[in-house]
Formats: structure tokens, sequence, C-alpha cells
């Protein structure tokens, strides 16, 4: 199947989001995830929280599957 270069993805969500980390004490810089309701804590369970909420990269990632 061939790319469009025009091509648009219009994504909406109306929910809960979180930002970890910063650019000035965190290598990695900030990552913005989708948080579901039934995540844990990242304060107090973070390897949970990321298997559980969905980074922001996988979105952009689907988007160029197609």
């Amino acid at each position: 199947m061939a790319t469009k270069s025009n091509a648009r993805l219009f994504f909406y969500y109306y929910g809960h989001g979180l930002v970890m980390g910063d650019n000035e004490n965190d290598p990695t810089g900030p990552r913005t995830f989708i948080v579901p309701i039934d995540a844990p804590n990242p304060a107090t369970q973070e390897q949970q929280f990321y298997r559980t909420a969905l980074p922001i990269t996988q979105i952009v990632e689907f988007a160029k599957e197609r």
C-alpha cells in the first residue's frame, strides 16, 4: 500500500493524561501518557503504570503504519 504525503490523522481523546519527567532532570525528557482509569499510581507502582498506560509516542507509531 502506498503512503499519501498529505494524509492526516485526527485523534480525539477525552480523559486523563500524565507527563512524567522533564528536560532538566530526566535524560529521556518528558514523556506523555494516556492513563486508563485502572492504571496504578506511578508514584507507588511505577513499573505497573508503564505496563498499563499508553505512551503518546505509540499513537504516533500507529499513525505512521498506514
